[in-house]
């Protein structure tokens, strides 16, 4: 039962705990919101490429594509997990960021005006990326753990969120 689901985990710190819980022996699902998000940074590296990398662990390992702003999606990517893997262990809920846009690679790159004048379907775009995707995954998740009687959560968010940062309120909240 040592299955760990990680949103948003083909690159950054997501990536980051699939590598050093690959390493630990845990298997990994890695979602994210296209199978190419990984690339999104200049990263030269493809999704076939880092699943490789993690099965050298001696781990299984898959990925799954997942709009976790939509809780239907989310529904659906813990299903898949329990398919696959028979049980989850945890979950780190590590996707979001604040992307401007609504593409479908979370590449968007930074609102233009990213101030507390933000433009309002700007600010929704974010907020979804970043609260929506964990709230929809915890919700599609925490039955299966109550039932299982067992199952850790890890939700992650930015610094911002304890201190603001003036140009990013959005993704401060």
């Amino acid at each position: 039962m040592n299955n760990i689901l990680i949103t948003g985990g083909s690159r950054g710190l997501g990536l980051a705990y699939a590598k050093g819980l690959s390493k630990k022996g845990f298997n990994i699902i890695i979602a994210d919101i296209s199978e190419d998000a990984c690339k999104v940074y200049d990263d030269k590296v493809s999704i076939e490429q880092i699943l490789h990398n993690l099965r050298l662990n001696g781990t299984k390992v898959n990925f799954i594509k997942a709009d976790l702003s939509s809780q239907e999606e989310a529904n659906n990517m813990i299903e898949v997990c329990l398919k696959k893997y028979g049980s989850l262990y945890g979950i780190i809920t590590n996707a979001g960021g604040d992307i401007a846009g609504n593409d479908s690679n979370a590449s968007g790159g930074k609102a233009m005006n990213n101030s507390f004048l933000i433009d309002y379907d700007e600010h929704e775009n974010i907020f979804k990326r970043n609260y929506y995707t964990c709230l929809h995954t915890l919700r599609a998740a925490v039955p299966y753990f109550k039932d299982q009687k067992y199952g850790k959560i890890l939700t992650v968010s930015s610094v911002n969120a304890a201190f603001g940062v003036n140009k990013e309120t959005s993704y401060s909240i």
